[in-house]
């Protein structure tokens, strides 16, 4: 089935018209914006987990972690795709901690 060039935008959640007028490197930077949200998003949904895994998990903890991965998927879901200053501000904000998250495995842990 072949899909047209704005179906393929609306699926991808990219405003139609968008992608046919990104540079090279604002798609890359939209595409690494939206991986970097991704990545917070298992982060946050991964500290649930080791909460939940504990003998007796704190539930506070378990829902501030929920609503944290939540408001990361929104993040993600929102990211404006014909603002290059919110696609740099969220490489800005969450790029730093995705590194520390890879470097250091237990940082931020509840």
């Amino acid at each position: 089935m072949l899909v047209s060039w704005d179906s393929w935008q609306a699926l991808a959640g990219a405003p139609v018209g968008v992608l046919a007028t990104w540079s090279q490197e604002e798609a890359i930077a939209y595409e690494v914006a939206e991986d970097l949200l991704g990545s917070m998003l298992a982060w946050a949904n991964a500290q649930r987990w080791r909460e939940l895994e504990k003998p007796t998990p704190d539930p506070a903890v378990v829902a501030r972690w929920r609503e944290q991965a939540a408001d990361y998927a929104r993040q993600r879901r929102e990211l404006p795709g014909d603002d290059p200053a919110a696609v740099a501000r969220a490489i800005r904000e969450y790029g730093p901690a995705v590194r520390r998250f890879y470097d250091e495995p237990d940082a931020g842990q509840s």
